[in-house]
């Protein structure tokens, strides 16, 4: 005779809303903060996508499932784009493209979490690792400047610019805003970039996109359709693997 199996939680879609709500709320409550620090300046663009990093690998990890965290990456990016839209009188052409910029780095967080977990990390872990990497990745401008002074310094430069996100947003609002290095606090006290080590911001966002949307797939997609089907079904999953089974028990 069987015993009654121990009773497990799972997610439900009410948690799923939930996660998207909070992620959501909170890029936009990011970008509102921004506005109101920065007023329609490379502020407002460059607050969001500085906090990205500590917003969606932890938000996404809180989705158990694939589509979960692409949904809460989606949250994330309808957030922050309806404060720019709201703000910023983007043109169609411009918001598509800030948007892809900022969509595309959130895809790309929260995949590398995915990925760390996936190879045993611990949920938190994974997380803190990916956000200090990313906002490593979106600050080197300024940290790495004092390093950059050897021959092959501006070659660097070149290479770590093309695929920047920052960057690239610099380069879609240039026109507007003109380069984020020309500003008074970033020439005097942040960076080197265009006075002792030249660069070009990037011309096109192409790189940007496919870069991080490779980074994104790599952590996202699996290499055989079995673990593709185990991580929609969410059995790849910190959560899931925590949930006892059930045992007849004779």
């Amino acid at each position: 005779m069987s015993s009654p199996s121990p009773p497990t939680s799972s997610p439900t879609n009410t948690d799923g809303v939930a996660v998207a709500a909070v992620a959501f709320l909170s890029a936009g409550a990011v970008a509102v903060a921004c506005y109101r620090a920065a007023g329609v300046s490379l502020g407002l663009f460059f607050g969001p996508l500085l906090l990205a990093p500590f917003l969606a690998p932890s938000l996404a990890l809180a989705g158990p499932t694939l589509i979960r965290r692409i949904v809460v990456c989606a949250a994330l990016l309808a957030g922050t784009q309806l404060i720019w839209m709201a703000t910023a009188n983007l043109s169609a052409f411009d918001a598509l493209r800030c948007g892809g910029v900022y969509g595309v780095l959130v895809l790309a967080l929260a995949g590398s979490a995915t990925l760390l977990v996936r190879v045993g990390a611990e949920q938190t872990f994974a997380a803190t690792i990916t956000a200090v990497g990313g906002f490593a990745w979106l600050t080197w401008p300024v940290w790495l400047c004092p390093w950059l002074n050897g021959p092959h310094s501006e070659q660097v430069a070149a290479w770590l610019s093309f695929a920047h996100p920052m960057l690239a947003m610099n380069g879609i609002l240039y026109d507007r805003f003109n380069a984020w290095d020309r500003y008074t606090i970033a020439y005097q006290q942040l960076t080197t970039l265009n006075q002792d080590v030249l660069y070009a911001l990037p011309r096109r966002i192409f790189w940007c996109m496919a870069v991080h949307g490779a980074v994104a797939a790599a952590g996202f997609l699996p290499l055989s359709r079995k673990g593709f089907q185990r991580i929609i079904s969410g059995k790849d999953s910190p959560i899931a693997n925590r949930l006892p089974e059930q045992q007849d028990v004779g």
